[in-house]
């Protein structure tokens, strides 16, 4: 019956790229599989058939939790290569703000590091929150559910970035790009200006390389009839359209690497997935049973070099960073 009951859901899930409100089912597809798995072992020895049946349920929900502790220590991490840069410039006796010469790479140049987190709206532990953005001292910050109880951490940011773009004025949108790096042009586009989600587009110079950033904050699948598959498609499409050149998507995408939206993003867009399952959702009241559902997304000409997730700070979400070079 449990197997059943699983292979059921799943099933339920692959229908989703026909039917949208079953794509539901395909978030968990995981936690499906993990069920499966406990049934036939069960099976295996019914002896114990009981006893695997019962702590199976609970195995299905602490296990992706055990995946996400091992990217929360970024101590234990490699190197940062932007870290290793610093390092080849200041043997070189070169100052890491000092313009290269004709034909020469600035050692600088080939990396950056973003930062996605999405703060939840009733967070008011700005102490926390501070702290998480100094600890992770990335180049790009994108900030989700930014909105009207986050107007102390303005100043301080601004500050620290003084690239930026936000609608925290907004609880429709309360979303927030911050750079170290100079912003070109930018756009903010609100979700009902189109089919899309809310999301911040930032061409940023890093390294005399125009990125296209775009940081994003999609609807949930609860909220909606196909409302999350079709903010993704439209995303996708949109990316598709670019034409060539960096571009680099990050945020809270309210959908999980198994389900059909995210499948279609990926076909669709072209871009490649950071490419860890990190379940970084939710943290708060509950911290079960946990999915990933913030992503960063690159096309081919970035590389990924690192990513981890960080702390909650008081949000219901884990804040994901990425160190990203760009292709010589």
């Amino acid at each position: 019956m449990l197997a059943a009951g699983a292979l059921a859901a799943i099933a339920l899930g692959a229908l989703g790229q026909w039917y949208a409100p079953l794509d539901i089912f395909a978030q968990f597809t995981a936690h499906w599989l993990i069920l499966v798995g406990a049934a036939f072992v069960a099976a295996a020895f019914p002896r114990r058939a009981g006893a695997l049946v019962i702590s199976a349920i609970p195995a299905a929900i602490l296990t992706l939790p055990l995946i996400t502790a091992t990217y929360h220590d970024e101590a234990a991490r490699p190197p940062m290569v932007r870290e290793t840069n610093v390092a080849a410039a200041a043997s070189l006796s070169l100052p890491t703000s000092a313009a290269t010469s004709p034909g020469t790479a600035d050692p600088l140049a080939a990396s950056f590091k973003l930062l996605t987190f999405n703060l939840l709206q009733e967070n008011r532990d700005y102490r926390a929150i501070i702290d998480e953005i100094e600890r992770h001292d990335a180049d790009i910050v994108f900030l989700a559910e930014y909105g009207l109880t986050k107007k102390l951490l303005q100043a301080w940011l601004s500050r620290r970035y003084p690239y930026n773009q936000d609608c925290s004025g907004s609880w429709h949108c309360s979303i927030a790009l911050y750079s170290r790096f100079p912003i070109a042009k930018q756009r903010l586009v609100l979700a009902q200006h189109d089919a899309g989600p809310r999301r911040i587009h930032a061409d940023i110079q890093i390294g005399g390389t125009n990125v296209h950033v775009i940081g994003t904050h999609l609807i949930s699948p609860l909220y909606g009839r196909s409302a999350n598959y079709r903010e993704l498609d439209f995303l996708a499409r949109e990316v598709a359209a670019r034409g060539p050149g960096p571009v680099v998507v990050a945020g809270d995408f309210n959908a999980t690497l198994f389900s059909n939206a995210f499948r279609n993003f990926v076909e669709k867009s072209g871009l490649v997935h950071m490419g860890h399952l990190i379940p970084s959702w939710p943290m708060s009241p509950v911290a079960l049973p946990q999915i990933g559902i913030d992503h960063v997304f690159m096309s081919r000409d970035v590389e990924l070099y690192d990513v981890a997730a960080g702390r909650a700070a008081g949000s219901d979400h884990l804040p994901i960073a990425a160190t990203l070079r760009l292709r010589q």
